[in-house]
């Protein structure tokens, strides 16, 4: 019984370390279908080990990829609220601005990039990638409630 959370703690470091980096990685949500709930209690974890690691107000962050799913815009709004600065890509020929919305200036900072997918059905694995580094967390759905399947695992 013990064993299947340590197994998947493992399985989630080593996926971690299979996330690249680059144009040639990909980055988003790649999951089918992610509850809202689950999506809102995942940014908010990783928020929380973002901040206990990278100070608010003095660290900047440099998104490298379009947030155009629930998690990347909810992980952005967060962001902000707990006092990073955090710089957008511009949108891509095809998307659409709305009006009224400012041009990003050049804001110098870190990259951060970030993965949703799912392992299984009732699995997700969340990894940011902040500079060179990569944050990973597995998480399991069980009766309408999503629980952290073992601790934050970093890579330097």
């Amino acid at each position: 019984m013990m064993r299947k959370p340590i197994i998947i703690v493992l399985l989630a470091g080593f996926l971690a370390g299979c996330v690249t980096q680059g144009s040639y990685g990909k980055y988003g949500n790649f999951t089918e279908t992610l509850p809202a709930t689950y999506s809102a209690q995942m940014v908010d974890d990783t928020v929380n080990r973002l901040s206990a690691l990278y100070p608010p107000a003095n660290t900047r962050f440099t998104l490298q990829q379009q947030p155009l799913d629930p998690f990347g815009a909810d992980l952005i709004g967060k962001l902000r609220e707990r006092g990073y600065a955090v710089k957008e890509p511009l949108p891509q020929p095809g998307q659409t601005q709305a009006k009224g919305d400012e041009v990003p200036q050049p804001v110098p900072g870190t990259d951060l990039r970030y993965v949703v997918d799912q392992l299984g059905a009732s699995q997700y694995l969340v990894t940011v990638r902040v500079g060179s580094q990569s944050l990973s967390r597995a998480y399991r759905a069980a009766a309408n409630r999503l629980t952290p399947d073992g601790y934050w695992v970093r890579k330097e």
